[in-house]
């Protein structure tokens, strides 16, 4: 029986040749791309334990740069949210003052 090769590893310049919409976007088409390929990876008759773990390393990559991106939104959400807050604050402000 001939084993089928395992697919080649994405070019990651083919993801961001797709990928150049909203930061909501390219979130989804990274947990896509890591899914798809780990989903490719493990059908395949020709698996080894150095391709899966390489392929479970790029997954925590992507993993990690969409939590850290996550957390920047939060951030700025929070900071979206403060702003208005302290113009609100400044109005009552002035009018105690005068």
């Amino acid at each position: 029986m001939a084993h089928e090769a395992a697919p080649p590893f994405p070019d990651i310049r083919d993801y961001d040749h797709v990928v150049c919409g909203l930061r909501e976007d390219r979130q989804e088409e990274a947990k896509n791309f890591a899914g798809n390929y780990a989903e490719d990876l493990c059908f395949t008759n020709r698996v080894d334990s150095r391709r899966l773990e390489q392929a479970a390393d790029h997954a925590e990559a992507l993993a990690s740069a969409c939590r850290e991106e996550a957390a920047r939104m939060r951030y700025l959400e929070g900071e979206a949210a403060i702003i208005p807050n302290l113009k609100k604050l400044i109005r009552k402000l002035k009018g105690l003052v005068s």
